[in-house]
Formats: C-alpha cells, structure tokens, sequence
C-alpha cells in the first residue's frame, strides 16, 4: 500500500505532535513563536525567552538542539525549581536572504519532556524605507547614522570583535559608504558596498586587538565619507573607544584566593551643577580587602572635561586610596563623550572599572 503525504498534512501531523508533546510537557517556553521581524544580511539578532517548570519536580535543560547552525543559545542551561522560571537568551545569525523559519528544542532531564520555540522573520539584502528617522539621529549631510561613537569594550589581547554603524541614505543619489583616516589596527566593510536613495546599510569595523600595545583605553576618530574626496572635519567625525583589558583565565584557584580586591565607595558620582562655577570637584574612595597589594596600572578619562588624580597606584591589603575628580565646564562645552574614568587593575575580579560621573542634573 503507498501513503502518500501532502505538505498540508504534514503540517497538521506536526500540530498534533506539538500538542501531544505540550500536554504532558513541564517545561513551557514563552513566547512559543517568536518573530524576529526583517534582518540585515550578515547580522545577528538576539531576542530573550522564558522557560517555566510547570511540574511538581525540579527540573535541569540539559540541551537547546537547533534547526539550523544560525540559531544559538547563549549561556548554560538552567535548573528550574517546580513553578519557577529561567530567562535564555537565543541568537539567529543571518546568512542567508529570505523568509526563514527555525526551531530551537529545549530538552530536559525527562527525556519525553521537551518545548519547541519557533523563530521567524526574514533576511534581505537592504532593508526597507526608514519610516522612523529617530533610528538615524546624527545626521552628516544627506548621510544619517545611528550614532556618532562606537566602543570596543572589554577586548582581550587576540581578539578581533566587529560593531556596526547603521548608515541611512537620505539623499537622492546612490551612496557609496566610506570610512576614512582608519588607523592600522582597524579596518571596516561596507554591506552593501552601494546604498541606494531611501535604503540603509551598515559599516562593519573590524578590530585587530594585536595591534594595539597599552592596556587600558585607546580612543581615535575616523571620519564618514560623504562623497569622492570628502575633507575630515567635526562635521563628519566618529569617535571609536577601545578598552582592552588583562586576561586572568589562567590563575589557579590559590592564586585568585590570594589576590587582591577592588572596593569601591560607589562606581556612579553625582557632582553638583556649576551655578557660575568654572569646575566642579568629588571624591570617590578606593579600598583593597585582598591579600595582596592592589595596581592600578590604567587611570584614564573618556572626556578631557574630566580630571582624575589618584593618591597612589599601588595600595597594600587592608588600606585604602583617594581619587579626585574635577570637571571643568569650559571643556565640556566643547567636548562631547559621556563622563567617564576608567580603571584598569590587577584584580581578577575587577580588571577593569568604570566610575561614571553626572554634574548636576545632567
């Protein structure tokens, strides 16, 4: 006897199973179906869900098997108490352009228990007409982008991350995206290397963490090519901020126990408003708990509005430091970049520390 199955009944076949599977199943994904909307080619998105026991027992996810190689679950799998719940991060890389549709299963220590997140959405080439110009806030003539800095946070020395700038053409002729005055530890990848009238794209720079020597921060500009033989100016600047950081995966469970402790009087410094003043001054109050002397090796500011002086870089267990800030207003008119310190130290715990400051209302 042939038995022949259209697509229309494998399709309710399908239904029947994930129903038979929901009904007896403790572990619950929400959403079940999860639109992920349009995607950028050669972009990554990620969406968070939530897995909820619905049994009388403890539960563990022992696996998240995928469709496909372009859906990941990021993190380790959770154990879930009876009625309570987890939060799982998922990611779909966009390799391919068109209408997609996955699935992510997410086993468990029962091994007739499982839950079936479906994902869709689809991949183009150039998305659609901006229809909120609130995505493309800075503006370079005709050229709209999403921002006018890109930070590099958290690099270990080896590493070769990549952030995207969104480019708009809001001009009426086709655009071809450029950055220029790249230094020799990055380099950048325009998707797609032509950009029609009404469309966007994206600048893909690429960092070469190799190349940089200091730990700590590293901060230049490049700058947005409007058209063949565009000059650099304030106009057309973007900033880039690169953190590299110490790696400290090395360190046996001794050498972590015996290392020194970063406390911190608070990581966030409100200042009080100038009121007629030229600069305004705080403290924030360093303290080593560890065993051994605590290095700040780095002691940086993102703005030059911002002064920082420290009391001494190298603070024994048990004792503390001072450190100083001063923010003066005539630079932070003509200054932009969020009001930063960074800190780079050789607690494993605490390489590396950022005190953000506000002045007043700000």
């Amino acid at each position: 006897m042939k038995i022949t199955f259209t697509l229309k009944r494998l399709f309710l076949l399908s239904l029947l199973f994930s129903s038979a599977i929901a009904s007896t199943a403790q572990l619950e994904v929400t959403p079940r179906m999860l639109d992920l909307g349009e995607l950028l080619l050669y972009t990554t998105k990620q969406a968070t869900v939530t897995l909820t026991n619905r049994g009388q027992q403890s539960i563990t996810v022992t696996e998240a098997a995928t469709s496909a190689s372009c859906l990941s679950v990021d993190g380790p799998m959770p154990t879930i108490a009876p009625g309570g719940s987890a939060e799982v991060k998922v990611s779909f890389n966009a390799q391919l352009v068109g209408h997609f549709d996955k699935a992510i299963y997410f086993h468990t220590n029962d091994t007739a228990d499982v839950a079936i997140l479906h994902l869709s959405g689809s991949v183009v080439m150039q998305p659609s007409v901006a229809k909120d110009s609130s995505a493309f806030p800075y503006h370079v003539g005709k050229i709209w982008l999403s921002s006018d800095n890109l930070e590099f946070d958290e690099v270990g020395r080896g590493d070769t991350p990549v952030q995207t700038l969104q480019v708009y053409n809001a001009g009426t002729t086709v655009y071809r995206p450029e950055l220029m005055h790249l230094p020799s530890y990055l380099s950048v990848e325009a998707v797609p290397k032509r950009l029609f009238p009404g469309r966007a794209g994206q600048l893909r720079v690429t960092l070469n963490s190799k190349a940089i020597t200091d730990m700590g921060l590293t901060q230049t500009a490049v700058y947005l090519s409007r058209y063949p033989g565009d000059k650099v100016g304030e106009d057309n600047e973007v900033t880039i901020d690169i953190v590299l950081v110490p790696a400290f995966d090395s360190l046996s469970v001794v050498q972590r126990e015996l290392a020194p402790h970063l406390d911190i009087s608070t990581t966030r410094l409100n200042l009080p408003a100038f009121n007629g003043k030229s600069k305004v001054k705080g403290v924030v109050e360093l303290r080593n708990t560890g065993k051994s002397s605590l290095k700040i090796s780095a002691l940086q500011v993102f703005n030059p509005a911002v002064g920082a002086d420290l009391s001494s870089v190298k603070i024994a267990p048990g004792h503390k430091a001072k450190l100083k800030i001063t923010v003066q207003q005539a630079f932070l008119k003509r200054t932009r970049g969020r009001l930063r310190v960074l800190m780079i130290t050789n607690d494993p715990a605490h390489h590396k520390l950022i005190l953000n400051i506000q002045v007043g209302n700000k």
